[in-house]
């Protein structure tokens, strides 16, 4: 399909799109309604170029969007599609956009790098495949405001677990850049406020009920004291709401005086765990002690957390 390489509705020109515009102050079902004159001494009246440049404004951005997310239109080689687009190939089948691209004929990509033949596969199979893409993602937190959440415990006594301590953030979180960190499609907050509540000092899941999150949390820990000391950290994630609890011990032998480990945790969102609306829950929080020989002391920092989102298969009824 040739456009006219002169036509407003180029897939990449949004007409005044930072020119000035202004919605027209008349009822717009009924139409101008007036004669327009560029001298309002002629007529009594002037339609403003504001006027004039919002409603092409609004078509032209309506045909962009039609254009580079496909509509079920058919393929133009001269339109750049945005990954989840859908059109229609030369052979009349409709293809799915797998990745962003631009002149690849879905119709001569038969191994499938950048359009899948949706008339290959069932309906259920492309609403998953749908709700797969929307609901996967991964974000990366490296600390808070540039300082990473540390505690610090000595035991009173053999045997006897330390009070636990909260692993809290304080904003701005510093979150990795792409593409260590790709929010899922459907993500309504692409920020620091989808990962980590400041208010209650929990950490969030994605926002999908049914969907599994696991966080990865990296511990550094040292021994400020009794070098010889050996004892137990104990790592917890709970939902305070549920008391739903999920453990982790990393064992600390005498021979060594610092170090890193890591632990996995995974959850499914559910209505106990998502705020409002999904839910009434706020999310996980991160406690730790340490249990081992009398006096043993151990200081210990959160390096980093990951939240990976693996595709939810549930859609609500």
């Amino acid at each position: 399909m040739a456009r006219d390489s002169d036509s407003i509705f180029l897939s990449t020109d949004i007409w005044a799109l930072t020119g000035d515009r202004s919605a027209p102050a008349f009822p717009l079902n009924t139409g101008w309604g007036i004669q327009y004159e560029q001298d309002p001494a002629v007529s009594g009246v002037q339609i403003e170029r504001e006027n004039v440049n919002n409603e092409f404004y609004r078509l032209s951005l309506l045909a962009n969007l039609t254009t580079t997310y496909g509509g079920g239109l058919e393929w133009d080689s001269t339109i750049p599609y945005v990954q989840g687009a859908t059109v229609v190939g030369s052979n009349g089948s409709p293809y799915f956009a797998k990745q962003a691209n631009s002149n690849q004929d879905p119709v001569l990509d038969v191994i499938g790098t950048y359009w899948e033949d949706l008339s290959t596969v069932d309906g259920n199979a492309i609403a998953l495949n749908t709700q797969f893409r929307e609901t996967e993602g991964v974000v990366k937190v490296n600390d808070g405001n540039s300082i990473k959440p540390a505690v610090s415990m000595t035991t009173t006594s053999a045997g006897v677990p330390t009070a636990e301590q909260e692993f809290n953030y304080v904003s701005p979180l510093g979150i990795s850049s792409a593409p260590t960190t790709h929010y899922p499609i459907s993500e309504t907050d692409k920020d620091e406020t989808s990962s980590y509540d400041f208010v209650n000092d929990t950490f969030l899941e994605f926002r999908s009920l049914g969907c599994t999150n696991t966080f990865r949390f990296t511990f550094n820990w040292n021994k400020p004291g009794a070098l010889n000391s050996k004892f137990i950290i104990n790592i917890r994630l709970y939902n305070p709401l549920s008391s739903f609890t999920l453990g982790y011990a990393n064992y600390i032998s005498e021979e060594t005086s610092s170090g890193v480990f890591s632990c996995l945790f995974s959850t499914i969102a559910d209505t106990a765990s998502l705020p409002s609306p999904l839910g009434s829950g706020n999310g996980y929080k991160l406690v730790v002690s340490i249990v081992g020989d009398n006096g043993s002391e151990c200081d210990i920092s959160l390096d980093n957390f990951v939240r990976f989102n693996t595709p939810n298969s549930y859609i609500a009824p």
